[in-house]
């Protein structure tokens, strides 16, 4: 599968452009191609705010690693490209040097 990770700050258009993109796939690649939404917004939409507001910004990028790294797996046998609001990479950008191996360190043993 090829992977296409859309990145950038917040309210830069990636979800924009990601959905006009999903509606102009031409019809030869439509069945083989699969759009990923933002880890991060699923997670936020589908956990209380009280939740997130206890959450160290380790524990949240961990927790959007954890989901983003699942999406992108499922999808590898059933497409050939994958179009991603973000990315697995993604949660590397708001965490330090330290944190960011702790992140893989804490993925191995929690997958």
């Amino acid at each position: 599968m090829r992977k296409i990770a859309f990145i950038g700050g917040p309210a830069s258009g990636k979800t924009t452009v990601l959905n006009i993109l999903s509606k102009t796939v031409c019809p030869e690649y439509k069945d083989k191609t699969v759009f990923v939404s933002e880890a991060a917004m699923d997670i936020i939409r589908s956990t209380p705010e009280s939740v997130i507001s206890e959450m160290s910004p380790l524990v949240f990028q961990f927790e959007v690693f954890k989901l983003q790294t699942k999406k992108e797996s499922e999808l590898t046998e059933r497409f050939d490209y994958a179009f991603c609001d973000r990315g697995v990479a993604d949660a590397f950008v708001y965490l330090s040097e330290e944190d960011a191996k702790k992140l893989t360190t804490d993925t191995k043993k929690d997958m």
